[in-house]
């Protein structure tokens, strides 16, 4: 059985993946701002998805992560 709140995060990120893939495709430059990473709960999970979309757009990504120090 899928857990409620992983299967939504997990259909998020492949939404959210498609959306930015056409964005790639249309922009020579995208510009990523994540505020407040402290306070998400999916925080190692929404890294290594970043860490990804990074490698493959490494020359169109621009991308700004904040996050209070813990």
């Amino acid at each position: 059985m899928l857990d409620p709140v992983m299967g939504r995060i997990r259909q998020n990120f492949h939404d959210l993946w498609d959306i930015l893939e056409e964005m790639f495709l249309e922009f020579d430059q995208l510009y990523i701002l994540l505020d407040a990473l402290d306070e998400c709960t999916e925080r190692l999970v929404i890294l290594k998805w970043l860490g990804e979309i990074f490698k493959q757009h490494f020359s169109q990504l621009h991308l700004l992560v904040l996050s209070r120090k813990e």
